[in-house]
């Protein structure tokens, strides 16, 4: 359906992207945009690799069955799993940390999506296709964006990008101290001048 709303002259966006192997399915109907959800994917990111760190040093089966219970809160596992072996909830649980790398370089700063959405996309040679980076939160997501940007291997994706968040989030990454301080100076400055 998408391919062909493209083909009738739409500019279709892929939304709700949580995850990279959906990238290049959506790329197919070569869409105007392609996204990524980053903040509910590095929280529960997090989540589970916490409750696997405690399982780990504790050996306490009352963390596979808070993962459990995690998995299924979150959709990752279906309320039908509720009895789910705990032994198969810890390798569900691994899978997703490893797939998502999240306690390596790669995807600590849970951008392995936007990273693998931009290699992908690179390769697609869909000249007007751009990512949304979107959905961020906390004192890391924007900066470790930015941070990712700037990197040698993204420089010629940095036009295909687009960062939409909510108001309030972004503007406290659209100025700084320093700014507010020379504006204060200003004003003073400019108040004494009459």
């Amino acid at each position: 359906m998408a391919l062909l709303l493209k083909e009738h002259g739409y500019r279709i966006n892929f939304t709700l992207m949580f995850e990279p192997y959906q990238t290049a399915l959506a790329l197919q109907a070569k869409p105007y945009f392609i996204n990524s959800f980053i903040r509910h994917r590095l929280v529960v990111s997090q989540l589970i690799t916490d409750l696997l760190a405690k399982y780990k040093a504790e050996k306490k089966d009352e963390h596979l069955v808070a993962l459990r219970s995690l998995l299924i809160e979150r959709d990752y596992l279906a309320p039908t799993d509720a009895d789910m072996d705990l032994g198969k909830v810890l390798e569900r649980a691994k899978l997703y940390e490893e797939y998502r790398q999240f306690t390596k370089p790669e995807g600590s700063d849970g951008l392995d999506s936007v990273r693998h959405n931009l290699r992908v996309l690179r390769q697609a040679n869909l000249p007007d296709t751009r990512l949304i980076i979107c959905s961020m939160e906390g004192d890391r997501n924007y900066p470790d964006i930015d941070k990712l940007l700037a990197e040698p291997e993204f420089l010629d994706m940095t036009r295909k990008v687009v960062v939409t968040t909510e108001p309030a989030y972004l503007v406290k990454w659209t100025t700084t101290p320093q700014v507010v301080t020379y504006q204060r100076r200003f004003m003073n400055a400019a108040s004494t001048a009459k």
